[in-house]
Formats: structure tokens, sequence, C-alpha cells
């Protein structure tokens, strides 16, 4: 359609171990909880928000550029710590947390569907590795 399309995945951090420590029902509640204040993020009749598997999510957010999914993600980030939901076996933060990497495809610089979802995992893992709760994203050069 000749407009960016931004990808945004999303893990919530060490949630193996919540769901080791607090049990698969608080886990699975959690989710649901998770998914409802990441719902509030986004502009339903446009964007997608879905579960990827396990603890993860992504973003599907088309029309949207570079800057405006990294205000998107920050909103996502927002309402997963305005949740406080404690997570006392967390090896890196007191309550639940989420790391998110972003990827956006453009008209002047196109992206087939394999490579933009790739680039959004790869600064996801970067986001994980570099302490998590938090957002990574690649500038792409204009």
């Amino acid at each position: 359609q000749h407009q960016p399309l931004s990808v945004i995945f999303i893990d919530i951090d060490n949630f193996k171990e919540f769901n080791d420590h607090y049990g698969h029902a608080m886990g699975d509640d959690t989710l649901r909880a998770v998914a409802e204040a990441l719902n509030g993020c986004i502009t339903p009749h446009r964007d997608l928000l879905a579960r990827y598997g396990g603890e993860e999510f992504v973003c599907v957010l088309p029309g949207v550029d570079a800057d405006e999914a990294m205000q998107t993600a920050h909103c996502l980030r927002q309402a997963i710590l305005a949740l406080a939901i404690p997570h006392a076996y967390s090896t890196t933060h007191s309550h639940l947390t989420a790391s998110m990497g972003i990827a956006t495809t453009t008209p002047d610089h196109p992206l087939g569907h394999d490579e933009l979802l790739s680039r959004a995992d790869q600064q996801l893992y970067h986001a994980k590795r570099r302490g998590r709760n938090r957002i990574e994203t690649q500038k792409r050069p204009a």
C-alpha cells in the first residue's frame, strides 16, 4: 500500500521463573492481564496485537513509521509496568517487565515479511542482552 509497516516483538522478561514459582494458572491470568493492558496502546481498527507463543506477543502496525512505532512501544512497556505485578523470582527486576524489539519497512527501503520479522526478533534479543525491560530498534538509513 506504499506505506510504512512496523512490527514490535514483545517478550515478558523471566517468565519461565514466574510460571515455575507462581504456577501456570497465575501465569495464564498474568498473560491475559498483560494482553488487556497492551490492547489499550493500539488502534484496534488498524493494528494487530497477538500472542506469538509462550510469553511472546507481536504487534503489527500498518501505516506506522519507526518513530511512531517507538511511541507505541513506550506505551506498551508502561502499560506492563503499570500493572505492578510482583515478580520476586526474577533475576533482573522486582516486578513483571518486558523487552521489545522494533523493525520497520518503508516504500523507500522495503523488506520482505521474513526479513522484517527477523529484524524485530534481533532487536528483541538485543534488548534482552542489554538488561531487559527495554526497547531496541535499528534505525534504517535514509
